[in-house]
């Protein structure tokens, strides 16, 4: 075999093979092989064979789906039908399913990842207790006393075996604490009952299965319900402003007053109206009380020279001037007109009052 550097000085690149330069008689000739015909007859021919590599581990649907993903366990048992639908139908001498989702083929899409769920977690103690063997002291089910029915489930014994229960009431499934597939079963038993506490939903998962520390998986899993955070949000505190100084600086009694008129009440064995006047004092919250037949403007002054006689003087008033109701802003017109009459005015104009 020729170097590099002996290819690259080589004569083939301008001068070619040494007989080009010859006659062509002198050419080398080409040799043909003859072939017989028993020789093409007898010809091996390649032909092409596919091969399909097929593994005696059967894959799990839970290979397939990832629950993390759902948000709903309907929906999981759903597309579990379709899918042992499929691996039904492309056997070759199966009975072909179609149509509409039957309650048998969800009830078994239920049973098949409960049963998926059940080897993944406890799988030791299955093997365990079909073997007849007793569970080491160390299980997180030890205490339960769990079996292992003849469809190969996990079930919990219980004291309920002689009544009239069902027979997944008297001896349900055990689940694993920490699964996606236990929070999809709490939430979707949660929605049935229209988002109930969790007792009842707690009380709704045991009739068919018990999760390991039961009470704290529905109460962190239904912690996470949108719609009840909705409602059960605290509502935001209103911060509180500070008192004006009309209320806390220190004063005689009665020196920063507010009125307003109460009633109106019928005395007894008539049916004339009489109201109420309060004064009521702004730091002290003492309260005044003066009794007067109608709320016009006379009645008012005479009522208000009784209070300043018996409480002294004010050095500012208010009045409740706001519209509280519809139905009594006539009156409420009707009662801030008196006040500001020009005779109540003056009155107050006159004792320094604002």
């Amino acid at each position: 075999m020729e170097s590099a550097v002996n290819l690259v000085k080589s004569s083939l690149w301008s001068h070619g093979p040494s007989w080009l330069s010859q006659s062509e008689c002198d050419w080398p000739m080409k040799q043909h092989r003859e072939i017989d015909e028993e020789s093409v007859l007898n010809e091996k021919r390649a032909h092409p064979v596919n091969a399909l590599q097929v593994s005696d581990k059967k894959a799990e649907i839970s290979t397939l789906l990832d629950l993390s993903c759902f948000s709903r366990l309907l929906k999981v048992y759903r597309i579990t039908v379709y899918v042992m639908r499929f691996i039904n139908n492309i056997k070759r001498n199966s009975i072909k399913l179609s149509g509409q989702l039957s309650s048998d083929e969800i009830l078994n899409a239920e049973l098949h990842w409960v049963k998926i769920i059940q080897r993944k977690h406890f799988e030791k103690e299955i093997s365990d207790l079909s073997k007849g063997k007793l569970l080491e002291k160390t299980s997180s089910i030890y205490s339960l006393n769990p079996f292992v029915d003849e469809q190969g489930f996990l079930r919990l014994k219980g004291r309920l075996h002689f009544s009239d229960f069902e027979f997944s009431e008297k001896h349900p499934c055990l689940l694993p604490y920490k699964d996606q597939f236990r929070q999809l079963m709490i939430l979707d038993s949660h929605n049935k009952l229209l988002h109930a506490v969790v007792e009842a939903t707690l009380t709704q998962i045991r009739e068919k299965f018990w999760i390991i520390k039961g009470r704290q998986c529905v109460k962190s899993t239904l912690s996470m319900c949108s719609l009840c955070k909705r409602y059960k949000v605290r509502p935001e505190t209103q911060e509180t402003a500070p008192l004006p100084p009309d209320r806390v600086l220190m004063s005689p009694p009665f020196s920063v007053t507010g009125l307003d008129y109460a009633g109106p009440f019928f005395t007894k064995g008539s049916n004339d109206k009489h109201y109420l006047l309060l004064f009521t004092c702004a730091t002290t919250r003492a309260l005044h009380l003066e009794l007067v037949p109608s709320m016009n403007t006379e009645q008012f002054m005479l009522a208000f020279r009784r209070f300043i006689s018996c409480r002294g003087l004010c050095s500012t008033i208010y009045s409740d001037n706001a519209k509280t109701f519809k139905c009594a802003d006539v009156e409420l017109r009707k009662l801030w007109k008196y006040i500001r009459h020009p005779t109540v005015q003056n009155l107050i104009f006159s004792h320094g009052i604002k």
